[in-house]
């Protein structure tokens, strides 16, 4: 842009209030992270497959699962949308409120330490 040049912005007439925006609309969804991040994450070295599966299946639908060396889940973690995809950018662990796990937690935790997103 030029040094006397303007910038223009146009956003919406309001927002709904969020403590952090960015996490909710801008972050890749699960999908994105199950198949593109992830992939790419063990591709480049930068971590290891997850030892076991984990399936993350948000209370408004879909399912996805982050596939270790067994593809049969060991655990899922269910709950809103949005704290699960918080959880896959580690913005908050799996003792948020909002998220439930069933199956092994431990196996859950293991996953999650892996280093899914850049």
């Amino acid at each position: 842009m030029p040094a006397d040049g303007y910038l223009v912005v146009s956003v919406p007439h309001s927002y709904p209030f969020h403590a952090d925006p960015i996490d909710t609309l801008f972050r890749p969804a699960p999908d994105e992270v199950v198949t593109m991040f992830l992939p790419r994450q063990i591709e480049l070295g930068r971590t290891a497959p997850p030892p076991v599966s984990l399936a993350l299946e948000p209370d408004e639908g879909g399912r996805w699962v982050l596939t270790g060396d067994d593809p049969a889940p060991a655990a899922t973690v269910t709950g809103p949308a949005e704290a699960v995809l918080l959880l896959l950018w580690h913005r908050v662990g799996l003792d948020d409120p909002r998220l439930a796990v069933a199956g092994s937690r431990a196996a859950a935790d293991a996953v999650l330490a892996v280093a899914l997103t850049p």
